[in-house]
């Protein structure tokens, strides 16, 4: 699900799999070789959504989490490298963050969120990206 083709790799892309208790990790792909490798999974979580940083060395994913506030489940945004080192939550917010995308100078990271809206609308927002 979801493919993120990897520019310079012809053939090779980032996605979405389920495993066999219905969470989803990311996996690299070469579909001409055959050659697989996982990059994130976790086990009582799923990640979904890979988006292929401009500079090419990052992948912003959405993931759920369990927030502190209300103790309970939903989506927060996630970056690891793509070699699967240097994993890192980026969100931390009891409102759904999800449909992230880098901006194009790799600086800031556009993601639509249910947070600031008491009725849980969702709404755009803009953060930072500086690891």
């Amino acid at each position: 699900m979801t493919p993120c083709l990897v520019p310079g790799e012809e053939h090779t892309f980032f996605c979405t799999r389920y495993t066999d208790k219905k969470e989803c990790e990311i996996w690299k792909v070469n579909y001409e070789t055959g050659v697989e490798e996982i990059i994130l999974s976790q086990e009582g979580r799923s990640f979904t959504s890979p988006r292929l940083s401009p500079d090419g060395q990052w992948l912003l994913v959405t993931g759920n989490s369990i927030s502190e506030r209300g103790k309970r489940q939903n989506t927060d945004l996630f970056v690891v490298r793509t070699d699967g080192t240097n994993f890192t939550q980026i969100t931390y917010h009891p409102g759904n963050d999800i449909s992230a995308i880098w901006a194009p100078d790799g600086k800031s990271i556009y993601f639509l969120s249910q947070r600031g809206s008491a009725a849980g609308r969702y709404n755009v927002w803009r953060m930072d990206f500086n690891l």
